[in-house]
């Protein structure tokens, strides 16, 4: 059961690490048929209202999240992405990530009073978009930080 739940793991792992170029590339015929304006912002990671969800995904991967919510009668699709914690001018000294027992933490960490830090939830930022009928309608940033 271990080495399934493994697996698994490492295959959503490598599932997010692709890239723009790669997700371009997987998408090479498709892609083509784009005007060169649409084919420049998915190249930059941009997105456009009017976009497909399959233009999003080419420009920003897949999301870590996915609803749909009614809206005035109609179905709304938001695609939602889990921004990076942003870097704090206040970090911690690399080694001050170490537990008390000298063996590095995972996850966030946030400072304490006594200048370490502790593990603790940090609230995350989410870049969301929304689609109405396929198309992109919309999208913004919720969270701590843009």
């Amino acid at each position: 059961m271990r080495r399934v739940l493994f697996i698994l793991a490492c295959s959503f792992l490598v599932a997010q690490c692709s890239t723009v170029s790669s997700r371009i590339d997987h998408n090479r015929d498709k892609f083509v048929d784009y005007p060169p304006e649409t084919q420049s912002k998915i190249e930059n990671g941009d997105i456009d209202k009017g976009f497909t969800e399959e233009m999003v995904y080419m420009a920003k991967g897949t999301p870590s999240e996915k609803s749909v919510i009614r809206r005035a009668n109609h179905d709304v699709t938001l695609w939602k992405y889990a921004l990076p914690y942003p870097a704090s001018s206040s970090a911690p000294a690399p080694n001050s990530s170490l537990s008390p027992y000298g063996y590095p933490t995972f996850g966030p960490q946030t400072p304490t009073s006594s200048g370490g830090t502790a593990s603790g939830s940090l609230d995350r930022a989410y870049y969301i978009v929304e689609f109405e009928n396929g198309k992109v309608t919309g999208w913004s940033n919720y969270g701590t930080h843009d």
